[in-house]
């Protein structure tokens, strides 16, 4: 019936995420990103207030945020073309989504601190 396979659904939501409802914005984003707004409004009708304050969060805020950078501003400074940009944009945006990058510039450090020269990241 409909009315069961939303709420297995919103226990598929609850299951990804931790029951402390501390987690940051990060976790919720990449749990909550394979959904479309539409299914997260309608699941969140029929969840606890706690729940429903941190999906509107979610929908409101932090599936806004911008990434600072993007794989043009990767190849710029110097790092080969890949999957991993892929890799490394996600983790940039967690790392934005977290209050842990503000700005352009702080991406770049980011980059610079998590994929160094070494190791294949970068070309040269």
């Amino acid at each position: 019936t409909p009315s069961s396979n939303r709420r297995q659904r919103q226990m598929c939501i609850r299951d990804r995420l931790d029951e402390d409802l501390t987690d940051p914005p990060s976790r919720w984003d990449a749990h909550l990103q394979a959904y479309d707004p539409e299914t997260l409004m309608l699941l969140g009708i029929d969840l606890p207030r706690p729940w429903r304050r941190q999906l509107w969060r979610y929908l409101t805020t932090w599936q806004q945020v911008q990434v600072p950078l993007d794989g043009r501003d990767l190849k710029q400074l110097g790092y080969q073309p890949g999957p991993q940009f892929k890799t490394m944009l996600a983790d940039i945006r967690a790392a934005t989504l977290d209050g842990n990058v503000e700005d352009r510039k702080g991406a770049i450090a980011f980059l610079h601190a998590h994929y160094p020269i070494y190791g294949g990241w970068r070309s040269r």
